[in-house]
């Protein structure tokens, strides 16, 4: 197996890490403000950088991997690969989670805490 899927697996990864930065640092508002929906907090805001950074420090990772393996990777760079993809999907995206939907858990606690409640 060459490198080639480490590299074709990296690229769009950072494509997508940065373009998720971006939204959280200057699409998350004007997306809210079209739907209504009531002003993100700061630290929600703040909390979309964070999976992002660490996003494209793995997505770099892989690519980084891939320039390194060359055209005969060893196992150790193909696990590297592949725990650099898990990270990704299970860090990043468990802080992803977190930051949308914390939020909306937030909101909606109080209404099912007063339903809960006799």
């Amino acid at each position: 197996m060459s490198s080639k899927w480490i590299a074709v697996a990296g690229a769009p990864l950072a494509a997508l890490g940065s373009r998720l930065c971006a939204f959280g640092a200057h699409g998350l508002e004007s997306q809210l403000e079209k739907l209504a929906a009531p002003r993100i907090s700061p630290s929600a805001s703040a909390g979309t950088t964070r999976p992002s950074r660490y996003h494209m420090y793995h997505a770099l990772g892989c690519l980084a991997v891939a320039a390194l393996a060359g055209a005969q990777p060893t196992r150790w760079h193909q696990s590297s690969a592949a725990l650099l993809i898990l990270g990704i999907a299970l860090f990043s995206g468990s802080l992803y989670a977190m930051t949308f939907l914390d939020d909306a858990w937030r909101s909606s606690a109080p209404s099912l805490r007063s339903a809960a409640s006799p």
